[in-house]
């Protein structure tokens, strides 16, 4: 594991200790912004009451909420204890939410498990490039096929250095915004053109969809859509 890696744990961590609002240990700044990306996550995957949904690196589960009025079965898994406790108390009423505790490469599924699978905020806290085709192809394992992977809310590499002072019209704490030009240095960043073609010749048509702009730092993220084709 990397430093950045280590840091990011203790980040989260300790905010898991000081804060009981999910919207801040999450890094949102208001509960709308947590709307809009919901709201995008389900057009972006179109669940279905059949559909069984992985989220990888949920965090304390608050799409799995979401999304688990739209399908059969959800499950989410994270690195990170706090979180997975979190996550399990956010949604024990919901009997159709499963959180796993999960380190390593190889996820706890089988092939063909899911019909879709997405991941929120999660992509920049990887090693490299390298370990982040990893867990694509892992993801691409377990979706069954003419399944559908949504990777969202990846940094694009060509806005690293640029900063957009609001989220949604809403004022950047300080200490936020000295988070946000440290993490320049502890993200993976990504070229969204170099990946997409990467992921349409490995894992099946792969779409850059149409960002809301309401979305937070919206300019400065995108997202991949891949309709999976395998055997």
């Amino acid at each position: 594991m990397s430093i950045a890696y280590y840091i990011f744990k203790l980040w989260f961590t300790i905010k898991c200790m000081i804060f009981k609002d999910h919207v801040k240990i999450n890094g949102y700044l208001a509960t709308e912004e947590v709307k809009c990306v919901q709201k995008f996550l389900m057009s972006q995957l179109a669940p279905e009451e059949k559909d069984t949904i992985l989220e990888f690196g949920c965090g304390t589960g608050m799409h799995l909420d979401a999304l688990s009025k739209r399908c059969w079965k959800i499950v989410g898994v994270d690195h990170l204890t706090p979180m997975v406790k979190k996550a399990r108390e956010f949604n024990k009423e919901n009997r159709n939410v499963e959180v796993i505790p999960w380190a390593g490469k190889r996820l706890p599924f089988n092939d063909n498990t899911f019909n879709k699978i997405y991941s929120w905020n999660v992509f920049q806290y990887l090693n490299s490039h390298h370990n982040a085709l990893e867990v694509i192809e892992e993801l691409h394992r377990i979706v069954k096929p003419n399944g559908r992977i949504f990777l969202g809310d990846l940094p694009f590499l060509a806005m690293r250095w640029k900063f957009t002072e609001q989220s949604m019209g809403l004022p950047v704490p300080i200490i936020s915004n000295i988070f946000r030009r440290l993490s320049c240095f502890l993200y993976t960043y990504y070229d969204k053109f170099i990946l997409r073609s990467i992921c349409q010749k490995k894992f099946g048509l792969t779409k850059i969809p149409k960002r809301d702009s309401r979305l937070p730092w919206s300019a400065e993220r995108f997202d991949l859509l891949i309709d999976v084709k395998k055997k």
